[in-house]
């Protein structure tokens, strides 16, 4: 009977830890209500809104609509922004602005040197399993994404699949705004 309980305690714990997996971990922005994400940056250049997160959800046939409260990544502040995960993996951003911006390719096409145009935005992936610290913390298998817009818009990220995103710009890159830097995730809630 010992040697009963001995084989079965182990087996309960590891399929109790393998069936509680975060289902958002597959995810490079996991969509659920009240995900958050807060970023540090120099306030003296740029005093946005440092943090986002999904006010509500919405699933049609696979796809996953996100109504996040701001999504300043890409250059939207202090407005309600739109982030479709589609079927085969994509993240497209909707709002009138983007043209339907497709910012994360589908999931086969995820690998460096990918390259895709959307709307008026020339995006590259620069790697795909980069590692990023930040504040002591170490994110692995990040995926790099470029993007530009002519000779005046630039922006680039690192997701973390399970997390979001860890580093971001976006930046206009000719006069008025000419400043450089990143943003850096320094707390998150993913559900």
């Amino acid at each position: 009977m010992k040697m009963v309980l001995l084989i079965l305690i182990p087996v309960f714990f590891y399929s109790c830890s393998t069936t509680s997996i975060n289902i958002s971990n597959d995810e490079f922005i996991p969509i659920s209500v009240k995900n958050k994400w807060i970023y540090k940056y120099d306030h003296e250049l740029n005093p946005k809104n440092l943090s986002f997160q999904i006010n509500e959800v919405k699933s049609s046939n696979g796809s996953k609509q996100a109504t996040f409260d701001n999504f300043p990544c890409l250059g939207l502040y202090d407005s309600k922004a739109i982030i479709i995960k589609n079927t085969d993996g994509s993240y497209k951003l909707d709002y009138p602005e983007a043209v339907d911006f497709i910012f994360i390719p589908p999931q086969d096409k995820i690998e460096t040197g990918y390259r895709w145009t959307s709307g008026e935005w020339n995006c590259s992936i620069l790697g795909i399993n980069e590692s990023l610290v930040i504040d002591g913390k170490t994110y692995t298998d990040c995926l790099h994404i470029t993007f530009s817009s002519s000779i005046t818009f630039w922006g680039e990220m690192w997701i973390k699949k399970g997390v979001g995103i860890v580093k971001w710009a976006f930046n206009r890159t000719n006069p008025p705004t000419t400043e450089l830097g990143h943003w850096e995730l320094t707390d998150y809630l993913v559900n």
